[in-house]
């Protein structure tokens, strides 16, 4: 028996899904607001009858080896949010209050300082409980660089890899993603991907997403090539985020051009993230690039609850920087610069 995810096309309500087994098939589990079911079946010939089918795959976190930097001798914060004029946005009165982000990823550890006097919700889609503790360090990476763009957001942690790995399926994914819906979420973040090719679910996925107004911001990949496919940041209606260093070059690792849907360029490269247990790490891949664009698009929901994903994404591109080697295939819009786009236009 294999493993499908089927979405319901147009005129086919969930509840319709329960017919499916009829055909001899089983349903696993359903996710009521992506209307999408993962099923077990022998094939996808009967299912095909109910909306779009792709057979479940694996997707992976986007971070790379750990840094082999002093980790007794990392600063607390670093150039990235020097950067991305962070500073100045919150003094400027820009915070994110009243907008919730969902970080889908390996859970989190919000006993970290980062997280004081935050928000923070977690829920665990392996096991259905609120048990995010996060054995792997990325997602209380990529939540805690949401946190110090945006520090009066609520933080959703949806914890979708398990234990000590930087794989898991699609499904889960989408399992999240659902729960993310559910809780009414007005940002995602999805630092992981998959090299191939299009897939008409994925894209189908995200676009509901999309059409339920929220924005999701996804890493653009670390194979630093333009000639792979990578998803789900090329979908045109995902953010999609690359990374620079600290001298505003790109990152050699970060995938970059059409193939990636490349939108707008944050730091990832050897910055400073919090770390399970306290205190700080460096770190380097898109994953951390992407959660800086999450934060910038909750500022701006922050600033205007009535703002949609185009218009946020429009905002961010409209108020990027060009850095001295500024080539668009390279660097998408540019550079998030959070004071130009929140005050200066």
């Amino acid at each position: 028996m294999r493993e499908y995810i089927v979405l319901a096309r147009d005129g086919v309500a969930s509840k319709s899904f329960r017919d499916i087994e009829a055909t001899g098939a089983k349903i696993v589990e359903t996710y009521t607001h992506l209307r999408a079911a993962l099923v077990r079946a022998e094939d996808d010939t009967a299912l095909k009858a109910y909306g779009t089918v792709v057979e479940d795959f694996d997707v992976h976190l986007e971070e790379l080896e750990d840094q082999p930097d002093d980790p007794t001798n990392v600063p607390e914060s670093g150039w990235n949010l020097d950067m991305l004029r962070v500073q100045d946005a919150h003094d400027a009165g820009y915070t994110g209050a009243g907008v919730k982000v969902a970080v889908v990823d390996t859970g989190c550890d919000f006993s970290h300082e980062v997280f004081n006097g935050m928000n923070v919700y977690g829920y665990n889609v392996l096991d259905d409980s609120d048990n995010v503790r996060d054995t792997h360090g990325h997602g209380t990476g990529t939540a805690g660089l949401v946190a110090q763009v945006a520090p009066d957001v609520e933080v959703y942690s949806i914890k979708v890899f398990g234990t000590n790995t930087s794989d898991t399926k699609f499904s889960t994914t989408l399992k999240g993603i659902d729960k993310a819906m559910d809780l009414d979420v007005d940002v995602i973040n999805c630092s992981f991907g998959r090299y191939g090719r299009e897939s008409s679910a994925e894209k189908e996925v995200y676009k509901r997403v999309h059409d339920a107004g929220i924005t999701v911001a996804c890493s653009s990949g670390n194979y630093g090539t333009d000639h792979i496919w990578h998803y789900p940041s090329a979908y045109d209606w995902n953010l999609s985020v690359g990374s620079v260093n600290s001298g505003e070059k790109r990152s050699s690792f970060s995938c970059y051009g059409e193939t990636t849907g490349l939108d707008l360029m944050a730091p990832g490269e050897k910055v400073t993230l919090p770390k399970v247990g306290g205190g700080y790490r460096l770190g380097s891949g898109t994953s951390f690039a992407s959660p800086h664009a999450a934060g910038a698009a909750a500022l701006l929901k922050g600033k205007d609850a009535s703002m949609t994903p185009d218009d946020i994404m429009g905002s961010l591109k409209g108020g990027a920087r060009q850095p001295a080697e500024y080539n668009d295939h390279e660097y998408g819009a540019g550079i998030i610069d959070l004071y130009e786009t929140l005050v200066g236009a």
